[in-house]
């Protein structure tokens, strides 16, 4: 990526999605202080309103980040925003999808990919509720996508997460191997790893284990149903599972017993 202030940005759209855009420094000065106007209001009410903060577009590590501020914001959010500023212990929110086509698997794989990089939130631009179809069911060539379809994908991969103790966990990107060509991300935690690989074919993974019997699932990220189980012992080490044979991506559950 080519990072450059907001203001130099020209009306060239190919140019602008092969850029990041980051705020300058008097955006950055004046945004500092409504945050602070926030939390100066707020400092005595017993519930506070969290402050999120959009930097840039697609991913790069944020020079600063101010003490009022709760959340990292990125739009378009690429899955390395989250390991670029995970030092900061504040949640990183992919804050707007869309510019990337109307395919659904190009949304259900950004959020996928997001999350399980250690993101805390996917917030989806959602074009298909239109004028005259505001029950989400347009579909014309737009900026960004968005479908019945892929809101009832999103309904799995929360029900997926939504299945492990995820403040036990961090993104462990480095312990996933052998993917057999597949691109990946991987939290993992307490006993418990989360995985996520994109890509055609017979899908497997490596996860270096601790001794104890394991439970492994290939969870279907269209519809959320159970492709293969396995039950095992492990003696502790790297463990090879192969996986269900698919066209575009899979889940994959392993939690210790």
């Amino acid at each position: 990526f080519d990072y450059v202030q907001v203001d130099e940005l020209k009306h060239d759209w190919l140019r602008w999605r092969l850029r990041s855009d980051a705020a300058k420094p008097a955006s950055l000065a004046w945004q500092a202080r409504v945050a602070e106007w926030i939390a100066n209001e707020e400092q005595g009410l017993p519930k506070r309103h969290l402050i999120a903060q959009n930097y840039q577009n697609y991913t790069g590590p944020v020079a600063q980040v101010h003490p009022a501020i709760s959340v990292i914001n990125f739009h378009y959010a690429l899955p390395q925003a989250v390991a670029q500023n995970y030092h900061y212990g504040r949640p990183l929110s992919f804050d707007e999808s869309g510019f990337a086509g109307p395919a659904d698997y190009t949304y259900r794989r950004q959020a996928w990919q997001f999350m399980l990089a250690g993101g805390a939130a996917w917030h989806h631009l959602d074009y298909s509720f239109a004028t005259g179809q505001e029950d989400g069911t347009a579909r014309y060539p737009a900026p960004g996508g968005g479908s019945p379809a892929l809101r009832r994908q999103f309904g799995v991969m929360k029900r997926f997460l939504e299945q492990f103790n995820l403040p036990k966990m961090r993104p462990e990107a480095l312990l996933l191997g052998a993917t057999n060509g597949f691109s990946g991300q991987c939290l993992a935690g307490a006993g418990q790893y989360a995985v996520y690989l994109a890509g055609r074919g017979a899908a497997q993974a490596q996860l270096p284990l601790p001794q104890g019997r394991y439970r492994a699932e290939w969870v279907d990220t269209l519809t959320g149903q159970t492709l293969k189980t396995e039950t095992f012992a492990h003696a502790g080490g790297p463990k090879l599972l192969p996986g269900p044979t698919v066209a575009q991506d899979v889940a994959l559950r392993v939690v210790r017993q």
